[in-house]
């Protein structure tokens, strides 16, 4: 799966930044705390990066399956515990930063996956409550990623 090949470039990519806490292709139901915990929080705090498609938008160049070029809005949503230090937001806005960094030297993902075509946008940066738990940082990034046209 195309999508897939995509996903797991990215995350690939985003594993690279140091200090990122846990990167996961896409969300994860979690049954308990336990399960939450072990599932989103690195270093004693909640600290991750999910990546998952927001969208796909199809572009027809001709007849057939193998003539259809997907453009898909990849959604790279970053959480942060407001009391993990003092200087929290600082932190979220810098790895957010240090995100956009990477994805922008590596516009060819790894592994033949696909490009990205746009520059990573941030949609937002504000704070929310994490599973109506946790209160944190949130950061909304987007970026559009065309997969690798397989030959028809």
């Amino acid at each position: 799966m195309a999508l897939s090949n995509v996903v797991d470039s990215i995350v690939s990519l985003l594993e690279q930044v140091q200090g990122i806490g846990k990167v996961l292709d896409y969300s994860r139901y979690a049954a308990s705390e336990r399960e939450r915990l072990d599932t989103y929080v690195s270093g004693g705090v909640l600290h991750c990066w999910i990546v998952t498609r927001e969208s796909t938008a199809a572009h027809d160049l001709g007849a057939g399956d193998k003539n259809v070029r997907d453009r898909h809005t990849i959604t790279i949503e970053g959480y942060r515990a407001v009391a993990s230090a003092a200087d929290s937001e600082r932190l979220h806005q810098e790895m957010a930063e240090a995100v956009r960094s990477a994805l922008h030297n590596n516009r060819k993902l790894p592994s033949d996956a696909g490009w990205l075509s746009t520059p990573v946008q941030v949609q937002q940066f504000n704070s929310v409550m994490f599973f109506r738990t946790v209160l944190c940082w949130h950061a909304k990034l987007t970026v559009t990623a065309e997969e690798v046209m397989q030959g028809g």
